[in-house]
């Protein structure tokens, strides 16, 4: 119905436009604009001077290049960003407060995580805005049987602005990350059991929020969040043989503190407890074991970068620094694998 509408329009704003000269652009517009009908009828006005690739170039920039149309039809009619405007003066303080909350997820949320982040009444004010065509819910594809919610996407983009405007970024973002922490931590023991593909299956499902979540720890300089997801998040890349993810990451995370192996190395007491089993802060030795775990993940992963590492340089740090971990206990599994593999180096 999307391409139809589009080719249409873009045969009336100019005469020879055929969707099947750049089917991909055209198929791109429609999706990313979620095929609204305003939206396509403003991006095929658009045709008459730009292509359609370059129309899906710049959509990160919609509320800009979709102006125009007829000037026959009502001024919200005539903009994408006043159709909008439009439909969020309809709503209530508190969909206004869930929509811009919402947009800080990424691949949609399920219900629990819509509560950490929306608040108790989220369930209400969701069915809501499912009902004004604002968000919209499908059953999850992670085995559990509920449901999943998500912005379209021009939504998102509006709300951002939104949340952005109202101040409250900073409170929507640490909740998500909070919640989604919590969440690789209490899954990663489950990785190891009878519940394991259901598991993977969730972690998929959630993967690019918990991705989300890194960046954003990574971003506030939040060591103590990054080192828990990394470490929460380690078995379940190992596993998926996502060595890239597991590199980039790990490595993002030594970067926020100091070399744990730097001399002189100090030693660790026997720790008991992983640096996963609560939530941060972490313990001073915690901290300092979860510092050289990190570093050992990405040395678990270093295939990716194996010039870095043959120098005489990079060759003296990795026989004098890993194996000299101490006695710390329940060190995972890649962890102990890299320790081991630099003893013959």
């Amino acid at each position: 119905m999307a391409l139809r509408r589009l080719a249409e329009r873009g045969a009336a704003a100019r005469p020879g436009f055929r969707v099947d000269d750049d089917p991909a652009a055209a198929a791109e517009i429609c999706r990313r604009l979620d095929g609204l009908p305003l939206a396509i009828e403003l991006a095929a006005a658009r045709l008459r001077m730009l292509t359609p690739r370059q129309i899906a170039d710049r959509l990160d920039d919609r509320f800009r290049l979709l102006t125009g149309g007829s000037r026959t039809v009502l001024p919200r009619q005539q903009t994408l960003r006043a159709v909008v405007d439009w439909s969020w003066d309809l709503l209530d303080e508190p969909e206004r407060a869930a929509l811009r909350a919402l947009s800080v997820f990424a691949g949609g949320c399920d219900l629990a995580a819509a509560e950490a982040v929306c608040g108790p009444d989220a369930l209400d004010v969701l069915g809501s805005l499912v009902d004004k065509s604002l968000v919209v819910a499908a059953p999850s594809d992670d085995g559990s049987g509920g449901m999943r919610y998500r912005l379209l996407e021009t939504v998102a983009e509006y709300a951002a602005e939104r949340l952005d405007e109202s101040g409250d970024r900073p409170t929507a973002e640490r909740r998500h990350l909070v919640h989604f922490r919590e969440l690789a931590r209490h899954t990663e023991p489950l990785l190891r059991g009878h519940e394991q593909l259901a598991r993977i299956s969730l972690l998929q499902v959630e993967y690019e929020n918990l991705r989300t979540a890194l960046r954003r720890a990574v971003a506030a300089h939040d060591e103590h969040e990054v080192l828990c997801l990394v470490h929460s998040l380690a078995w379940y890349w190992t596993i998926r043989g996502l060595r890239g993810e597991a590199r980039h990451w790990s490595q993002a995370a030594t970067r926020l503190g100091p070399d744990p192996f730097a001399p002189p190395v100090a030693p660790v007491p026997a720790l008991h407890e992983r640096c996963t089993d609560a939530p941060p802060p972490m313990a001073p030795e915690q901290l300092l074991e979860a510092r050289r775990g990190a570093w050992l993940i990405h040395l678990a992963s270093m295939n990716h970068e194996l010039d870095d590492w043959t120098g005489d340089e990079a060759m003296a740090w990795l026989r004098s620094s890993p194996r000299s971990t101490g006695p710390a206990c329940r060190r995972p599994a890649a962890c102990r694998g890299a320790s081991r593999s630099t003893r013959s180096c």
